[in-house]
């Protein structure tokens, strides 16, 4: 065990709400990406789907992260 259970738990819980906050933007995140994907499809201009949808990756990425830090900090609470 690395960090002291008291200190895993209440970084759990910080990175929970962190989580549910994510979430919310997510879905702004992705209706906004839906958004521009037709506007670029219909426009001729792949482009913009392509970085549209590239940062919708980087985002999940970020999320992928989150996710992965709060099962470690699970791991430290005996």
């Amino acid at each position: 065990m690395i960090l002291p259970s008291p200190i895993a738990s209440s970084l759990l819980k910080a990175t929970c709400m962190t989580m549910s906050n994510v979430d919310s933007t997510s879905s702004l995140l992705l209706k906004s990406n839906e958004y521009i994907v037709n506007f670029a499809l219909d426009h001729n201009t792949p482009f913009l789907a392509q970085g549209s949808l590239f940062l919708v990756q980087k985002f999940d990425h970020i999320g992928t992260i989150i996710i992965t830090f709060s099962l470690w900090l699970v791991s430290q609470i005996n």
